[in-house]
């Protein structure tokens, strides 16, 4: 038996649609238009290496994403309530030692420098003081001269 591949339009349809979304930068149709715009800016982020990074709290997720020209930092809170007790280590990747900047590319905020040690490592890192709920950071990984 197959299934009817169709289904009725929800009861919201006539406010919950892309006519409705689409000049609101806040709606989740907005939020794939700017990721999906950013992976095609951004080749690192559609074909670069992607290292997880330990959070030290389930409800955020953390990544970074290298091509070994560009790097990135993905960073999100999974939980409907702000977090601040998460810290990230990264264990080892290509990238040298030194002093590191991040900009925000999606996503706002004051972020501090980061330090990276020997064999592409560093922890106990917090970018941010505390994330929002459902916050939501791409941020540009670049060596500072």
């Amino acid at each position: 038996t197959t299934g009817n591949p169709w289904r009725a339009p929800a009861d919201d349809f006539s406010t919950v649609n892309v006519a409705a979304q689409t000049n609101d930068p806040n709606s989740l149709l907005s939020f794939y238009r700017d990721l999906i715009s950013l992976r095609k800016q951004k080749p690192a982020l559609r074909t670069g290496k992607i290292i997880l990074l330990d959070t030290g709290n389930t409800g955020v997720y953390a990544s970074l994403r290298t091509d070994g020209t560009k790097s990135f930092l993905i960073l999100a809170n999974l939980k409907n309530e702000r977090v601040k007790d998460y810290s990230l280590t990264l264990k080892s990747s290509a990238l040298a030692e030194g002093t590191y900047s991040l900009a925000p590319l999606y996503g706002s905020g004051n972020f501090g420098s980061l330090q990276m040690n020997a064999g592409g490592t560093f922890g106990a890192y917090q970018p941010l003081a505390e994330i929002p709920p459902y916050g939501m950071y791409i941020l540009q990984v670049t060596p500072t001269k």
